[in-house]
This record gives C-alpha cells, sequence and structure tokens, in this order.
C-alpha cells in the first residue's frame, strides 16, 4: 500500500487539486450545491473512465506497428454509451438512498444525454493528453538511456584503448631497458678489455648473466641442455 501510494502520490495531488477546483468553481461561483454522495459517485466514475481511457483503449491500440484506428473509433463510441449508461445507473442508486426514501426515477432527456457526453468526452480528452504526454516522456526517457548507454560504450572503449596503449608502451619499455643495460655493459667491456682484462671480463659474465635471466624470464619454457649447461657454467665462472 505504501509503494502503491509513493508511486501515484502525484496522481493523488492532481486528482484531489483538480475535483478543488471544479466543486469550489460550481459552488461559488454557478452556485450550484449537489449532495457529496453524488459527486463522490461521479468523480469515482470519471477517474474509471480517465485511466481506462488512457491506459487499456489508446494503450492497447496506438503501441502497435500498425494503430487499428477504426477499431479504436468503434471502441470510443462503446465507451461513451457505457459511460452514459453507468452515471444513469449511479444517479439510479443514489436517489434510492435511503433505502425508506420515495422512489424516484431519472429523467432520461436529451439535456441528461447531451450533458453526460460531454463531461465523458471533457474526462477523455484529458485521458488522453495524459496519454500522449506519459507516451513523449517515456520515448524521451528511452531516447536519453540510449544515449547514455552509447556514451558509456565509447567511454569504455576509450579506457580499453588507453590500457592496451599502455600495456603495449609498458611492454616496449620493458623490451627496450634490458638491452639497452646490456648493450652498455657489453660497451663497456669491449672499451676495458684492453686496460682492465679482469674488470671486463667482469662485467661481461654479468652481461651474459643478465641475457640468460631475460631469455629464461621471457623465453620458451623448455631450453636445450646443452644451452643451460653453458649458462651454468658461466654462473659458475
Amino acid at each position: 500500500m505504501k509503494n502503491w501510494l509513493l508511486s501515484y502520490r502525484w496522481h493523488i495531488i492532481a486528482w484531489t487539486i483538480f475535483i478543488l477546483y471544479e466543486y469550489l468553481f460550481v459552488v461559488l461561483i454557478l452556485q450550484v450545491c449537489s449532495p457529496i454522495l453524488t459527486n463522490i459517485i461521479h468523480y469515482a466514475i470519471n477517474i474509471c473512465l480517465f485511466y481506462i481511457h488512457s491506459n487499456l483503449l489508446l494503450a492497447r491500440n496506438l503501441e502497435h506497428k500498425k494503430p487499428a484506428h477504426l477499431k479504436l473509433i468503434v471502441l470510443i463510441i462503446f465507451e461513451l454509451i457505457s459511460y452514459t449508461f453507468i452515471a444513469y445507473l449511479a444517479d439510479e442508486i443514489r436517489i434510492r438512498i435511503p433505502l425508506n426514501a420515495i422512489p424516484k426515477s431519472i429523467m432520461i432527456n436529451w439535456r441528461f444525454i447531451s450533458s453526460t457526453l460531454w463531461r465523458g468526452i471533457y474526462f477523455m480528452l484529458f485521458a488522453t493528453t495524459y496519454y500522449f504526454l506519459k507516451r513523449y516522456m517515456a520515448q524521451k526517457q528511452r531516447t536519453a538511456k540510449l544515449e547514455r548507454e552509447a556514451i558509456e560504450k565509447k567511454l569504455k572503449q576509450k579506457e580499453t584503448d588507453i590500457e592496451l596503449a599502455n600495456a603495449k608502451n609498458a611492454y616496449l619499455k620493458a623490451q627496450i631497458n634490458p638491452h639497452f643495460l646490456l648493450n652498455t655493459l657489453t660497451y663497456i667491456s669491449n672499451n676495458t678489455h684492453k686496460t682492465d682484462p679482469r674488470e671486463a671480463e667482469a662485467v661481461w659474465y654479468l652481461s651474459k648473466l643478465m641475457r640468460y635471466a631475460m631469455e629464461c624470464e621471457h623465453g620458451p619454457e623448455i631450453m636445450p641442455l646443452e644451452k643451460r649447461s653453458g649458462r651454468l657454467k658461466t654462473l659458475c665462472n
């Protein structure tokens, strides 16, 4: 019940304002006062007509790929006839309350029919406006949602591209930096070979060990036995 009230709170507020406005207009300006029970019954019928017309009649006949306009016209005529008949029955039931009252009957004349039909058309026009407004808002929300999803998709794709570029750059750096260091060690070894052979040899073994470590980390898991034994001899030396 609480969730229902929260969902339809604006409907309740709007109908309350509308009923108060009409009631005060009729009583204060037109100076026509009708029993409260009569007003309650007829407003209940009018509100039911409003939601039946917007949420049932229009929704089921206009939301298809091929709207059934002829069927809709027939149903609207049937709706007006049913509304007039229900309004007549409501008045007939109302005048018999209390039960000990003298039975009366409502005169069905052109005045009663025209006023009832006008009242029905009045609320049906309100319902039609409400239906198209609700449909427009739903379409607007759907379009905004699709645009938001498209933007989020582009942002995710952009983030993925950036992460991929960063990964490629990191991989290239990881490949370039060790090779640069190995080339530097080889250069030092070659330049110091004549002046200080022992240091040159130590630098040469260091470069060999680093190259071996790189090959073990980034190379194939299976290495030939001869190659592995050669690496071990270098390590022992």
